[in-house]
């Protein structure tokens, strides 16, 4: 269950990217096809299947890498607070 609602983050996070241009597009769309995939690799779980197990690894391992691009490019994007001098 987990995963799919780890699934429904990115597409909310991908479409309200895209619908503000605070992400690149690339990664917005990058996150709209990965989340798809995760969510099917979810069914590896009920279903017990080893090809399912396979692919939620790989897709976990997308995961991570696309919410380090997501900070990544946040965290660049944050303005730096200036400090008063005196």
């Amino acid at each position: 269950m987990k995963v799919f609602l780890l699934a429904i983050m990115i597409t909310a996070a991908s479409i309200s990217g895209l619908r503000r241009r605070s992400i690149p597009r690339w990664l917005a769309i990058a996150g709209l096809v990965f989340a798809p995939f995760l969510a099917l690799s979810g069914l590896a779980v009920p279903l017990e299947s080893d090809a399912l197990y396979a692919s939620l690894s790989v897709t976990l391992l997308g995961l991570l890498a696309w919410v380090a691009a997501i900070t990544f490019v946040v965290a660049r994007r944050a303005p730096v607070p200036v400090r008063a001098s005196g």
